[in-house]
């Protein structure tokens, strides 16, 4: 495994959406349980130009070079980001700045979904990553202590 941090804009998940090559559900994944307040905070943070957690993804490559990325921990993250730039979700809640209630996709301004595209999340890539290793990776980008014994 070849684990490394980069930072990718929005946009890329965007395109690898796009190309329904971005896995959300993969068999280690857990079901989406964030409320609307709680994917409205994430988006007030990335529209106040603030940094989240960083993203776990696996890249797999097949034998015709098609990619696909696997969501090993950051799936409730990407799920809102999706849901707030089709336009599935307005902003609400008391941890949501007032400026930014009730604002949705299509009420933002093109200076600001330009923006929204740029703005750089953390991506943890695990390239070459078995499902033991995965397992091992979702437990760290979940805080979980996990102490080697090697």
């Amino acid at each position: 495994m070849n684990p490394h941090a980069t930072n990718h804009p929005i946009s890329y998940f965007r395109k690898y959406h796009q190309e329904d090559a971005l896995d959300l559900s993969p068999q280690f994944q857990r079901n989406p349980v964030w409320t609307d307040n709680k994917a409205s905070y994430l988006i007030d943070t990335i529209l106040n130009e603030l940094p989240f957690p960083e993203v776990y993804v696996r890249s797999l490559t097949d034998e015709d070079g098609f990619t696909k990325l696997e969501v090993v921990d950051g799936q409730q993250r990407l799920r809102s980001i999706i849901r707030f730039y089709s336009n599935d979700l307005q902003l609400e809640g008391e941890n949501v700045t007032e400026r930014w209630r009730g604002m949705s996709w299509n009420k933002l301004s093109k200076e600001r979904r330009e923006a929204f595209w740029s703005y750089k999340v953390v991506v943890r890539e695990l390239e070459g990553a078995g499902d033991a290793e995965v397992r091992w990776s979702r437990k760290i980008g979940q805080g979980v202590k996990v102490y080697s014994t090697v």
